[in-house]
């Protein structure tokens, strides 16, 4: 027997304590739900910000900057809450 094999070391397919995995995965569900907690609440608050609008009623960079930038946040929310299911469900 391995010296990590034993009583209570029920190990995945890479190695990783089942333990171990199951923490992560909840992390990543709890970074996901806290990101589309989040980064929708603040696209308002910059979309009502003046700096979003130039004199014509136009957006400006500062918003589309932010837009993308979060945009980016809750595509990477997306994949770490996809990533957490399958870490509770094949973990």
């Amino acid at each position: 027997m391995r010296h990590d094999e034993g009583p209570g070391r029920a190990h995945s397919r890479l190695g990783y304590s089942a333990g171990v995995t199951l923490v992560l995965s909840i992390l990543l569900l709890t970074n996901a739900i806290f990101a589309f907690m989040v980064w929708p609440q603040f696209m308002k608050r910059i979309a009502a910000d003046d700096r979003s609008t130039d004199a014509d009623g136009n957006r400006t960079k500062f918003y589309s900057v932010h837009r993308k930038l979060i945009t980016i946040a809750l595509i990477l929310a997306g994949i770490s809450g996809v990533a957490g299911v399958v870490g509770l469900i094949f973990g």
